[in-house]
């Protein structure tokens, strides 16, 4: 149950001491006022409820045969059910006192808010059932083959389709176990390969059942009035199912020079049955939306090494450990009504950057003058050029691409980045001697580039970036960073010239941050033997504690999501652990 009492607050007027900036001192307090996002005070109570039914079922069966061979198999049934509904009901208006309690709130009809038909607390009925099957096969623990299948039903697809099967197996082969293989210095070396396809049904269910929407409303009757009007939803697909997508890896294991180990796989997946909306055109007496279907397709590739190393030299044990990744994926299948280039999709990647190029900034008249004196017809969507603007590389026009016209519209979005696809890095070590333990582990991404365009919101309720105060364009500062600042309150049509995506609000994002760092000390046991306990251990550990990046010391956290996301923490622990 949630309860949200909502009431107006005493807000502060102070002396304005710039066009966009108020004084924050007291002693410049002019006035106050009642604040305008409330009024008049409401009361809501939200009460939710459901059940959820779990059955898990499995059978194994494990016997290794005379001569090496080894088996061992099992089947599973999962079953699951749920179910819910919920209602919400507020009332708004308190004529005598305003607390958070009904018996104070307006007894009149017209504020009674009965909210029962939201598909928040709609009723719900879903589930799945599944049945797995696994078998395993070695012989020696030199040839090694696993066969697996799932059989899913999603009450997300209609009948016909809600059934998938989903097969996938593996093999893998120790040459270092054969008796031709004598190679000085390897002593294990592992291929192997596998093959699966899984499914999702996480694509917008339910779209095979009629819906029905709020429509127009109405005027008729006697006596006239208005009524609520109701309409059929998009045309439904009895066709919806699963989209499935088919993965394929490859990889070596190898441990080498007594003290090395290394792992290195190349992965390759290939999605298929996307749900999306095709580019099909209807008469304009056909009133409803075409459903989506399942016709979308990306391929995706990518690579993973890990190098780890682990010595004891005297009392002190060391181990260290490297991982790196990269993948990405592109679109083979996507339709759209591409009016310009960069809306095309087909043999991109899904991480393509597409924007405006930044050609520079009009500080001085003389750049105004110049741009004017070599391309007079210059606009950014319409708007003539100013100082304190940016303006863009003329890149194509309406006759093609590469065909500048003096002037910059959408024909002029470019592809910025074909890829941004980061490679992703980790580092762990560990080190140990006469009882004192120290662990560490980095993570890091790099070639990653984020954009900071949130910092560009200059509406006058989100000043979250002091540089649009102190370092943006200005008559007095015209070797600003940033361009001149206009009012978004104000709808100044002008303001899409500065925030515009550019390559400009692109940074690079590269990071390296000590993720985690744990020290031990475990007390000699003699010390406490005869209190009978097993082991005492002091530590302390910390997360988050520092990072190295050039986009952290300019604008905010690179792994947050954006600039007034909730920051990443770091945190301390300090413990004792006691082991009987």
């Amino acid at each position: 149950m949630n309860k949200i009492f909502a009431t107006q607050y005493l807000t502060y007027i102070t002396k304005q001491q710039d066009s966009h900036i108020w004084s924050l001192n007291d002693a410049d307090i002019i006035g106050t006022q009642l604040s305008s996002q409330v009024n008049p005070a409401y009361m809501q109570d939200i009460v939710t409820w459901s059940q959820d039914k779990q059955l898990d079922l499995q059978l194994n069966y494990e016997h290794t045969f005379a001569g090496g061979h080894h088996v061992k198999g099992s089947l599973i049934y999962e079953g699951y059910l749920a179910s819910g509904s919920g209602v919400s009901a507020g009332i708004q208006g308190f004529p005598v006192y305003t607390t958070n309690q009904w018996w104070a709130a307006s007894t009149q009809t017209n504020n009674n808010q009965f909210v029962s038909n939201s598909t928040n607390y709609s009723d719900y009925t879903t589930g799945r059932k599944s049945w797995v099957g696994q078998f395993f096969y070695d012989y020696k623990e030199k040839y090694i083959a696993n066969v697996a299948y799932r059989y899913d039903g999603s009450m997300n697809f209609a009948p016909d389709e809600r059934w998938g099967l989903f097969p996938s197996g593996s093999v893998g082969w120790i040459i270092s176990k054969e008796n031709f293989f004598k190679v000085k210095g390897i002593q294990l070396l592992k291929i192997r390969a596998s093959m699966g396809l899984v499914g999702n049904d996480a694509i917008g269910g339910w779209q095979w059942q009629t819906s029905y929407l709020q429509g127009n409303n109405y005027y008729f009757g006697s006596p006239a009035s208005t009524n609520v009007g109701v309409k059929y939803g998009a045309v439904v697909n009895p066709n919806l199912t699963w989209e499935k997508s088919l993965n394929k890896d490859f990889g070596v294991d190898i441990n080498f020079l007594n003290h090395f180990y290394a792992t290195a796989d190349y992965w390759y997946t290939h999605t298929y049955d996307i749900l999306g909306s095709r580019v099909q055109s209807t008469p304009p007496s056909f009133s409803l939306a075409l459903p989506a279907v399942n016709y979308g397709i990306i391929n995706a590739q990518g690579y993973e090494l890990s190098v780890g190393y682990n010595n004891q030299f005297g009392a002190v044990n060391f181990n260290t450990q490297i991982v790196a990744s990269y993948g990405y994926a592109k679109w083979v299948l996507r339709d759209i009504n591409a009016t310009y280039d960069y809306q095309k999709y087909n043999g991109r990647t899904t991480t393509d950057i597409v924007g405006y190029k930044v050609a520079g900034m009009l500080r001085t008249q003389t750049d105004l003058d110049n741009l004017i004196a070599k391309t007079p017809n210059y606009t950014f969507n319409g708007n003539a050029p100013a100082l304190g603007q940016f303006y863009y590389k003329d890149l194509n026009s309406s006759a093609g691409v590469g065909v500048p016209d003096g002037t910059i519209d959408q024909n002029d979005i470019t592809v910025l980045r074909k890829n941004n696809d980061p490679i992703v890095f980790g580092w762990n070590f560990g080190l140990e001697w006469k009882g004192i333990a120290l662990n560490a582990s980095f993570n890091g991404m790099f070639r990653q580039w984020k954009s900071i365009g949130d910092l560009n919101n200059n509406v006058e309720w989100n000043r979250m970036w002091g540089k649009w105060a102190t370092d943006s364009w200005t008559p007095s500062r015209t070797n600003a960073t940033l361009p001149i600042r206009y009012s978004g309150a104000s709808g100044d049509a002008r303001e899409a010239i500065s925030t515009a995506t550019s390559d400009f609000w692109y940074k690079n994002a590269s990071f390296l941050r000590l993720k985690n760092l744990v020290l031990g000390y475990t007390i000699p046991t003699q010390l406490y033997q005869r209190l009978k306990i097993n082991r005492i251990q002091v530590y302390a550990s910390g997360s988050n504690l520092f990072i190295i990046s050039k986009f952290n010391k300019m604008y905010y956290d690179p792994e947050m999501s954006g600039g007034i996301a909730f920051p990443i923490m770091k945190s301390y622990n300090f413990g004792l652990n006691v082991t009987f």
